[in-house]
């Protein structure tokens, strides 16, 4: 297989960690946007609960059970007041978690003091908890009437701080779901807008790098072989200079050697003519 480049390495790595990191925000920010929504569902109910709710009960809740008149009272807002807001249902708790009231009429009476959320608003926090029905067999008819639902466990308190109740409210999980999926959407096409130029310019400006390291790579490889040239050429004047000035000194030393002879014979002719 052939082995890649490095620009080709570097592009494959950059693709990889840019979608991972754009990946990682979307889904951190999709997270985020849920979470808040459900918390400003979980905020509505709390007002509702501790401003209209407690103002139709009075004290009835610590009777244990729930008049008619107060019955009549929620009945009146669910269908006036909640409708309109995208909430399907209602349901109240006294204090010792039995179910007192319920829009639909159904397990008045029942004690579900072991459901987690609820005990959490028992406790003086809101439960939230998004039903699909698969769990819970209470909730099947629930959701298979409205589809997935949010629920809101909201404490009734009254103003010294006591919980007296809950009140839950079951909302149509396509109003929240739809208004968040548009920002989901909206996010992720400013991420993918945002993201692609980004890679893109880098990619860009990365590669017109490498072309440049490339060029000069290329240029500093001719450089050296036009001194690797000038270098052969220079020894090889250098040493035709030395072959000649050995030749001239071989020549000078010759023309010494006969010189002396010759200054020798005269030598010994002038010696024998004046018979030394």
């Amino acid at each position: 297989m052939r082995r890649l480049s490095l620009m080709q390495q570097f592009t494959l790595r950059s693709l990889v960690f840019v979608m991972a990191m754009a990946l990682a925000l979307g889904v951190t920010l999709t997270l985020a946007i849920r979470s808040l929504y459900e918390r400003e569902a979980a905020r509505t109910a709390l007002i509702t609960a501790n401003t209209i709710v407690m103002g139709h009960l009075g004290g009835a809740l610590d009777e244990g059970s729930l008049p008619a008149a107060s019955r009549a009272a929620l009945d009146s807002m669910v269908k006036e007041d909640l409708g309109e807001a995208g909430i399907v249902a209602v349901k109240l708790w006294n204090r010792s978690g039995v179910l007192v009231y319920a829009s639909d009429g159904k397990n008045i009476g029942r004690n579900y003091a072991d459901h987690a959320p609820l005990l959490k608003a028992l406790k003086g926090d809101v439960g939230i908890e998004v039903s699909s029905g698969e769990n819970d067999a209470e909730d099947v008819e629930q959701v298979e009437e409205s589809g997935k639902v949010l629920e809101v466990y909201a404490p009734l308190k009254s103003t010294d701080g006591k919980v007296h109740g809950v009140f839950e409210i079951y909302q149509q999980y396509s109003a929240v779901d739809s208004a968040v999926n548009r920002v989901i959407l909206t996010i992720w096409a400013i991420i993918i807008l945002g993201t692609v130029p980004a890679y893109v310019l880098q990619v860009t400006l990365v590669g017109r790098a490498a072309r440049e390291l490339v060029q000069t790579r290329t240029d500093l490889a001719l450089v050296h072989d036009r001194l690797q040239g000038s270098l052969d050429d220079l020894e090889l004047h250098s040493l035709g200079t030395l072959q000649a000035l050995v030749a001239a000194v071989d020549a000078k030393d010759s023309y010494t050697a006969r010189h002396s002879i010759a200054v020798t014979d005269y030598a010994v002719a002038i010696a024998r003519t004046l018979e030394l």
